[in-house]
């Protein structure tokens, strides 16, 4: 099997595309492991598995208009979280992407030596489930009427499990309604639907979690569209 050479990887935050900015990107996950010792232990260390973390690192170089930067200071200052979703390679159809609510923590407006490009620096840490996502729709491709992506064999949701969907608008002129549906087989004779999204008519990111069980076990994304737009839709189960 061929190695991946990174050179179309993908971060969204919120409704921000730093995709033609960064140049350097790092996913970390971990977990703590409290110490547990004992008298009884035999001499050896014990532990627990403890909480799940997950936390992100990106450089991007700096534009002359200043846009991913001010784009970036905003959020450092928000109140809220943001949704940080991550793609290796592409943002194809069908393609894996990682996603998460995280909050940007640290923020670098500029760095560098002279004769060098000027590089922006930014750093943080999720908060909840950290998924790995299956892309709904091409988030390369502008549509401009109302459609659907092809159905996915993401699986079936257990009764102790989550369906996490994900949608990110990264360009929009008009307004987008966005649904994913579950069925049993690809081609979704019979579809439920799963998670409706609130319309958009800006850029910004939306969140929603379905309790298990989902028996279905294909999904795909629909929408409705009055104008243009840019957008990723996905799903993962944790």
């Amino acid at each position: 099997m061929g190695k991946l050479v990174l050179k179309n990887s993908r971060v969204w935050i919120d409704g921000t595309d730093l995709t033609g900015d960064i140049h350097a990107l790092n996913l970390e996950l971990g977990k703590d492991l409290p110490a547990a010792t004992t008298m009884g232990s035999n001499g050896v260390r014990e532990y627990e598995s403890g909480l799940r973390f997950a936390s992100f690192a990106h450089s991007c170089y700096f534009r002359d208009d200043g846009a991913a930067d001010a784009a970036l200071a905003g959020l450092l200052g928000s109140t809220t979280s943001q949704i940080v979703s991550i793609s290796p390679d592409g943002a194809q159809e069908g393609g894996v992407i990682w996603t998460a609510p995280g909050w940007v923590a640290s923020h670098q407006p500029f760095a560098g030596q002279i004769g060098e490009l000027a590089k922006v620096e930014l750093a943080g840490t999720t908060t909840g489930d950290l998924v790995r996502a299956t892309l709904l729709n091409s988030a390369d491709t502008t549509q401009t009427s109302d459609g659907n992506g092809s159905a996915q064999q993401v699986g079936a949701v257990a009764s102790d499990e989550l369906a996490v969907a994900v949608f990110h608008v990264l360009e929009i002129s008009g307004t987008l309604t966005v649904t994913v549906d579950s069925d049993d087989a690809s081609g979704m004779a019979s579809p439920t639907t799963r998670f409706t999204f609130n319309a958009a008519t800006s850029p910004g990111a939306q969140r929603l979690v379905l309790s298990g069980p989902v028996t279905d076990d294909w999904w795909r994304a629909s929408w409705t569209l009055t104008g243009s737009a840019k957008f990723a839709v996905m799903i993962g189960i944790v």
